[in-house]
């Protein structure tokens, strides 16, 4: 082997633990390196909990104590691996671990390396947060020097930040070895903070407090503090005057973290929050760790989503997937296992080393009280975060405590003003930390009342206000009906569905999951009529969305279990929605059979709204046929009886006929009729025929105003997400483009 240039050739004669030392901090060997070529330099704590020893035994090793075999090859295999161009310097490491220790006459003790081992450490990655550290890194060289606290949740990359300042071109230019990374995750109490410096500055730890200081102020540096939130939160004014002292240095830059969203006194800090990472950046941060996994993989965009742009989990699911090509089997994993995926493969020490543990630092905070923990377990059942009135509703005069203790720690966010968990931590609280029995029978009613008494006014009077109240709530919605379907709450989920159903089927929002499982719990209980009324619901939803095929299922499916438990009015719906079918298909002799059954059937019930929508569709059969008198004469009588029970719907889509039936003759009262049928869709309002009536107007319209109306009918049905309608009934009609 050639000679090499110092100090890339290990000290002859050193004992096994100078040779240790000189490996990791002078050389950074590593298995992947070479001879004669430095690699990154390892941290001796790093170091040894990746061989799962303590720091103290390396030390050990370094005062002359030999070490065990089975140490040997633990170091051997973290340096050198299967590397053969390590021969060499493997075998002399071995011959000094068997190698006596001679005492010198002179017993001073083996100097410690000259270099700063608390230097910072340089992060392999920083997606998404690169301008960021360009920023800090500026910042850092401004007089007087400035003091920086990074604030954010659990796994949200605040280390890797700070790491990254420290280290940036800039800083370590102007620093040199006066940077020093302190980590105060032990730091039980105040005097834990010096302690620990003193430890990262080489003095002795019964010093105090004065060399601290001094040694600090012998020239400008900086100082990193990383988790300062532990000594803070065990002493919180011992703290602050520490960091009072602290920040008094001149030409010191203090850099410190901190999980959650305060501040601790002692300075006047300059608040860096961090929040998720962009999708974009967090794809990248998983495929540079599963870099085998393809950026068109369908399950990708799964995992972006349900690890919410945390860092810390982004990386350690993207570990675990490792060498696998595809994501599907990764996939299955997570949503069997949830948060527990995002752990090292074996057990660690350290918070970093799971997701889960993690988030349970936080939730060990004494910054987060009773009312705080409940909230954090509510929002663990709530996909959609919870308002302001239901976090009233649900803790009462907690609800503000609790918002803040959360926020505190980290563990939540405010979005769109509401309180919220990003989707991982979400799935740790709903496994990890479930509602009380209390807590858990009141959010579920709680949700249950408002799909029950909201959802009944969508399309009808006062639609609009319940449609803006329900859409944010659509995910908790569904929640709580599929959280209802087991328990004792199941036979309040069934009388919801009514309110839910309408909201689905006039809004576009929400799906039909819960009504299916709902109905699937309703049989297994011997619960006919309730089992029928999911049923019927899931036809009503499948019927507005054009599905004749399932909605004709459902409803023949509803029919018989109402027949069984001699529910009349829920006959007589499902035959009428049969009657929908046959007439959405052209089949008027099916159609009018159905009314003309289902008719006699409300008017026994007293049902008038029943009795109206049939009266109606026997008036569209009429006009389908071009039987203007009947058509106008059965509109003209369902109108009042609509009118009667204040159903804005039935009485919109009366006036709207009436109109068809006075465009198709020519009358320009059309126009008029077709004002006042849209007047009262948007009153409730009603995507779908707001859609329909612009598009009768546009018909009637020429110039600028078809192109109004157009652009308005294309708008309500996207609203809906019905491309669909849009493809078929708009494009025909769009104007000609201008010529040239």
């Amino acid at each position: 082997m050639p000679e090499l240039p110092l100090p890339l050739r290990p000290p002859a004669n050193a004992n096994y633990g100078e040779l240790v030392y000189w490996h990791l901090q002078t050389n950074g060997t590593r298995p992947g390196g070479q001879p004669g070529i430095r690699g990154l330099r390892w941290e001796i704590e790093q170091f040894a909990h990746s061989i799962d020893i303590t720091s103290r035994v390396i030390r050990k090793w370094h005062a002359g104590e030999p070490p065990s075999i089975a140490s040997q090859n633990l170091v051997e295999g973290a340096l050198f691996g299967d590397n053969p161009l390590y021969a060499e310097w493997r075998e002399q490491l071995r011959a000094a671990a068997t190698r006596p220790v001679v005492p010198e006459p002179a017993p001073p003790p083996a100097a410690p390396p000259a270099e700063n081992l608390a230097l910072p450490t340089r992060p392999d990655r920083n997606f998404g947060r690169e301008s960021l550290a360009d920023t800090l890194a500026t910042e850092c060289l401004a007089e007087p020097p400035p003091r920086i606290l990074v604030l954010g949740g659990a796994g949200f990359g605040k280390t890797t930040l700070t790491n990254a300042v420290a280290t940036h071109r800039l800083v370590a230019q102007k620093f040199g070895q006066r940077r020093w990374f302190v980590g105060l995750e032990t730091a039980t109490e105040a005097r834990g903070i010096v302690v620990a410096i003193a430890v990262a500055l080489g003095l002795d730890t019964a010093g105090g407090l004065a060399p601290v200081l001094a040694r600090l102020g012998e020239a400008p540096g900086l100082l990193v503090l990383d988790n300062l939130e532990t000594p803070w939160e065990a002493e919180e004014h011992p703290t602050a005057a520490i960091l009072r002292q602290l920040a008094a240095v001149p030409g010191l830059v203090l850099l410190a973290s901190l999980r959650g969203t305060e501040q601790p006194g002692g300075a006047r800090w300059r608040l860096v929050p961090l929040g998720p990472l962009a999708d974009d950046d967090a794809a990248r941060l998983f495929r540079d760790f599963a870099h085998n996994v393809r950026p068109d993989d369908p399950n990708l965009q799964n995992f972006i989503a349900a690890l919410g742009g945390v860092p810390l989990a982004l990386e350690l699911v993207a570990k675990r997937v490792g060498a696998r090509d595809t994501l599907a089997e990764s996939w299955a994993e997570w949503q069997r296992l949830g948060t527990t995926l995002a752990a090292r493969l074996r057990d660690g020490r350290v918070r970093n080393d799971s997701l889960a543990r993690s988030i349970d630092f936080s939730w060990d905070s004494p910054r987060l009280g009773p009312a705080g923990r409940r909230l954090f377990a509510l929002l663990g059942q709530l996909p959609a975060g919870i308002a302001a009135e239901d976090c009233r509703a649900l803790l009462a005069g907690d609800a503000e405590r609790a918002e803040s203790e959360l926020l505190a720690v980290g563990l939540a966010h405010h979005r769109d003003g509401r309180i919220d968990l990003l989707p991982p931590i979400r799935d740790h609280a709903a496994r990890r930390h479930p509602p009380a029995a209390d807590d858990q029978t009141c959010w579920i009613g709680h949700y249950l009342g408002l799909a029950h008494r909201e959802g009944r006014k969508v399309g009808a009077e006062g639609g609009r206000e319940a449609v803006a109240r329900l859409l944010p709530e659509a995910a908790n919605l569904e929640s709580a009906m599929l959280a209802a379907r087991e328990g004792p709450d199941r036979a309040v989920a069934v009388v919801a569905t009514y309110g839910f159903a309408d909201f689905v089927r006039f809004t576009g929002a929400g799906s039909a999951t819960p009504l299916r499982a709902l109905a699937i719990a309703c049989h297994a209980a011997d619960d006919p009529l309730g089992e029928a009324n999911c049923i019927r619901s899931l036809g009503d939803i499948a019927l507005r969305r054009s599905d004749h095929a399932a909605a004709r299922a459902a409803y023949e499916e509803a029919l018989p279990l109402y027949r069984r438990v001699g529910d009349v009015l829920g006959e007589a719906n499902c035959i009428r929605s049969l009657g929908d079918i046959a007439l959405a298909r052209s089949d008027h002799a099916a159609a009018r059979a159905a009314y003309e059954e289902a008719l006699p059937l409300y008017r026994r019930v007293g049902a008038v709204l029943g009795e109206a929508n049939c009266i109606q569709s026997l008036g569209d059969i009429a006009r389908d046929r071009s039987d203007h008198a009947a058509a106008r004469a059965a509109y003209e009588e369902a109108l009042p009886l609509y009118r009667r029970v204040g159903d804005v719907l039935g009485e919109a889509n009366c006036i709207q006929r009436l109109g068809d039936i006075d465009a198709e003759l020519g009358d320009p009262a059309a126009r008029d009729r077709f004002g006042a049928a849209l007047r009262l869709y948007e009153r409730i309002p009603e995507p779908y025929s707001i859609g329909f009536t612009h598009r009768r107007l546009a018909i009637l319209a020429a110039g600028p105003e078809r192109v109004q109306h157009l652009a308005a009918a294309r708008a309500a049905w996207a609203s809906i997400d019905r491309p669909d309608l849009i493809a078929q009934y708009l494009d025909p009609l769009e104007p000609p483009p201008k010529q040239d």
